[in-house]
């Protein structure tokens, strides 16, 4: 009778009547008891058999298998091949059970096909490459791919007029001497007033410096460590690192003025402070002796350089 009134039930004692089998068991076509699923299984929708359940998947041997972290946990039947991944997660192939975390769950949009599990503008490794006509703005775990349009253009040209009159300050800080500045203060008010300005940043200076390290390093700890901070964490490191990084280059989205990867990013982060460096060392050698005063401000600004951008590049390495 099994076979007339469905796969899933089975009659007791030959007579003509039927009961279901209960949860995590089935019935074969001319079954008279129910037949109970192994561990970690249940019955399968047309009650032919068993399948995992919700949290376990069958690997290619037909073993059961508790599911990685990143597999939804409320999907049953799934295999090595139909791994249905969360957001945030990535894995290569369908039959890889290796599931990694994606560097932020905005990049990976999740699901069971690993060639659409990256989200939109997205792709390789991670979901950590951008597609043609996208460019990467930030680093690390604030890496974004943004779509190539007139606004991009315009962040770029914004962001490369800031930092030519952020060079422009600096040269003329460096070559300006104290003594044709305080000539051209003649006022006594407003040299009382830039004094005092002078006295409270040597004063909070080391504090500040503490605060600012603090900051750079809490930043970026959940990428080079692969430590999850709670969301709220990591949203306020997230805001403040393009700030306490400095970093303002890798927010401009250059992928969309030339072509660009992560080794010419990495060439040109590593490369391009070793040649300022190296300016700025031979400025020192050459005045030394003839402007001593000079020379120990050259030198002053290269120790406060490095100290600002040794996050970075440190960052772009471990992106790399």
């Amino acid at each position: 009778y099994a076979d007339q009134v469905g796969l899933d039930s089975y009659s007791p004692g030959g007579l003509a009547s039927c009961s279901m089998c209960e949860n995590g068991s089935y019935a074969s076509a001319t079954a008279t008891s129910c037949i109970v699923c192994p561990p970690f299984q249940v019955g399968n929708d047309d009650g032919t058999g068993c399948t995992s359940m919700p949290g376990f998947y069958a690997d290619d041997e037909g073993s059961v298998l508790g599911a990685p972290e990143g597999v939804r946990d409320d999907v049953s039947g799934m295999t090595a091949t139909t791994l249905d991944l969360e957001k945030g997660y990535w894995r290569a192939t369908e039959s890889s059970t290796e599931v990694l975390p994606c560097l932020t769950e905005n990049h990976c949009k999740g699901g069971a096909e690993p060639s659409e599990l990256c989200s939109e503008g997205y792709e390789g490794p991670l979901c950590a490459v951008c597609m043609d006509d996208y460019a990467a703005t930030g680093s690390g775990a604030d890496m974004q791919c943004k779509e190539c349009t007139g606004s991009a253009t315009a962040t770029v040209a914004a962001g490369a007029s800031v930092f030519i009159v952020v060079v422009g300050l600096f040269a003329f800080r460096l070559f300006k001497s104290k003594g044709s500045v305080a000539s051209a203060i003649e006022h006594e008010a407003v040299s009382e007033k830039l004094g005092f300005v002078s006295d409270m940043i040597a004063k909070y200076q080391p504090p500040a410096k503490i605060i600012l390290s603090y900051f750079q390093i809490v930043c970026r700890l959940s990428f080079v460590y692969d430590i999850r901070f709670p969301k709220i964490f990591t949203k306020m490191a997230n805001s403040v690192s393009v700030v306490v990084n400095l970093d303002f280059i890798a927010f401009m989205p250059i992928g969309c003025m030339a072509s660009t990867n992560f080794h010419r990013s990495l060439v040109g982060y590593t490369l391009g402070p070793l040649v300022v460096f190296a300016a700025m060392l031979t400025l020192f050698q050459f005045t030394k002796k003839s402007r001593p005063e000079f020379a120990n401000r050259v030198f002053s600004y290269f120790l406060a350089l490095t100290f600002l951008i040794l996050p970075s590049v440190s960052i772009k390495i471990f992106s790399t």
